[in-house]
């Protein structure tokens, strides 16, 4: 739920963009266009603002997967692990302990979605027993005979419901799932009737609720933003130009005359009802000029290219903000097998420079699978301790063991992810979390990792252990045989025992592995 906020938080950014430009834009496009532009323009906006644009990227496999240029190569992060381990426990409590700004953050913005969906909700309920309380239903045979001249066919087949309310003020269509006619109590002649009509079953046809609706939804995610309000004004307003293009469409100009004395007078009578579900024919009269100008208009281009242009502008700075938090993988291609093949000849140098060097902390075992098979339970555990001291690697006092010597420290991406490194024979790959710390984890969690490993470029004597740190002890929960590493993703799932500090670490038990990818799933 967090991370959905920080996504609207950065989706609300980019549309803010795109509606800030299409104000500037407005005095020119509209000399060369129809108001339809920056009526699909407004429609792009509120998709993009209500979706969770993020995800949908990272379903996109062309953003994943680039074996030429797209090489995630993992860089060792320096901790002394030592003195570090209780330093980075510290450092992520007081992480944890302290005044969380982003989490505050979130709090707020989930209390204004929750206070403005139940303003919506109560107003349009409201609005909604107002007029069931004062309508009256019209089936009279004017009332008929306008359906059979005006509406079309489909139309007809079911026709909508047209209600007289003293209350209204001006012709509107109310209702999502039964949309219905309202208009007020006033005389109309056979002319205006149908005009109303006809006009108020076009924002039906053109489903101008529904986007009015996920409008609404938009200011309710977005509620913070004022850019996103702005843009609501406008989608009134276009809708109703729109639709009266809709109307007056191959019409001549003598009823383009009457249409707009008929639209005169409703704006007379008009007042202002905002942020309800409908769609009224009325409108203020600051639009009336732009209005009559639409209804007058002798243009024909719709601005579909403005359309097209904007989901691009959107598209792509979404790609640019949400890339770097993308689901991770790994590379595959020519490139990226010469990159490993670079990295095991590395990787062979700084062993054979160790193997020559007298200090503890750099030692080799030739037989370390067969010493791991030897402690290896039916339940395929293994007695970490018995093999280190059957091995001679130093102990530390105590019943814990130091193996830290040989541990290799990697840090999460912003996208949880460790790119491509290679374990050798007893090395541990320990992974920590993005700030290069341990997790704090509560009893029950579940985390998931995903592994691409592979053995095959040192044989088939070579495999894992999975398994975790908490309070300096090493706890294995998962052998990884040579069969199971085949570049094929491995899933590897945990149930936290107990709440505290912890990392993760993945052991060679042979002459090598080839880690691929480990990314981080989830925790929950």
């Amino acid at each position: 739920m967090i991370n959905y906020f920080f996504e609207t938080i950065l989706i609300g950014g980019i549309v803010s963009i795109l509606i800030a430009s299409v104000y500037i834009l407005t005095p020119l496009l509209d000399k060369l266009y129809l108001s339809t532009w920056r009526l699909g323009v407004w429609k792009i906006c509120i998709t993009f603002s209500i979706l969770p644009i993020g995800l949908i990227i990272g379903f996109l496999p062309s953003l994943w997967n680039d074996g030429s240029n797209n090489l995630h190569i993992a860089t060792p992060i320096n901790l002394s692990l030592s003195n570090s381990v209780e330093n980075n426990i510290i450092k992520e409590s007081f992480i944890q302990n302290s005044f969380d700004i982003g989490f505050l953050f979130f709090i707020i913005w989930f209390l204004g979605v929750c206070s403005f969906t139940i303003y919506y909700i109560i107003q349009y309920y409201r609005f909604l027993i107002n007029l069931k309380n004062n309508c009256i239903l019209l089936s009279d045979d004017i009332i008929k005979s306008i359906r059979l001249d005006c509406l079309p066919e489909k139309v007809q087949k079911k026709p909508l419901k047209i209600y007289q309310n003293s209350l209204v003020l001006t012709p509107m269509i109310v209702g999502i799932i039964n949309p219905r006619i309202i208009i007020p109590k006033r005389n109309y002649d056979k002319e205006t009737l149908t005009i109303i009509i006809e006009h108020e079953t076009i924002h039906f046809l053109r489903k101008d609720l529904w986007w009015k609706l996920l409008c609404i939804f938009s200011k309710i995610l977005h509620w913070y933003n004022p850019l996103i309000y702005i843009m609501s004004h406008s989608l009134d307003q276009d809708i109703e130009l729109c639709c009266d293009l809709q109307v007056l469409k191959n019409k001549k100009a003598t009823y383009r005359n009457v249409y707009s004395d008929v639209i005169l007078k409703e704006i007379i009578y008009a007042t202002h009802q905002r942020n309800a579900i409908f769609a009224c024919m009325g409108n203020t009269e600051k639009s009336m000029k732009k209005r009559f100008k639409n209804i007058f208009t002798s243009k024909v281009k719709r601005g579909r290219n403005c359309i097209v242009l904007s989901i691009l502008i959107l598209f792509i700075m979404s790609i640019v903000v949400f890339s770097e938090s993308l689901p991770q993988k790994p590379s595959e291609g020519a490139k990226f097998e010469a990159q490993i093949e670079s990295l095991i000849q590395q990787k062979e140098q700084i062993n054979k420079e160790k193997r020559g060097n007298s200090s503890m902390d750099s030692y080799y075992v030739p037989n370390y699978k067969e010493v791991i098979d030897k402690y290896t339970n039916d339940d395929g555990i293994v007695d970490t301790n018995a093999v280190y001291e059957e091995l001679g690697i130093p102990l530390s006092s105590g019943k814990n063991f130091d193996i830290r010597e040989k541990e290799i420290s990697y840090a999460l991406s912003d996208s949880g992810y460790v790119g491509l490194h290679i374990l050798i024979n007893g090395d541990i790959g320990a992974y920590f979390n993005e700030k290069g710390a341990l997790w704090e984890l509560k009893k029950g969690q579940e985390i998931v990792w995903k592994l691409w490993a592979d053995s095959k470029y040192y044989g088939k004597n070579s495999g894992l252990i999975w398994g975790y740190v908490k309070d300096g002890e090493y706890f294995d929960i998962e052998t990884l045989k040579s069969a199971d590493l085949n570049s094929e993703e491995k899933k590897l799932s945990f149930k936290i025992p107990e709440d505290g500090s912890y990392y993760f670490y993945l052991l060679c038990t042979g002459d090598g592995v080839v880690i691929k990818g480990l990314a981080l799933s989830s925790i929950h």
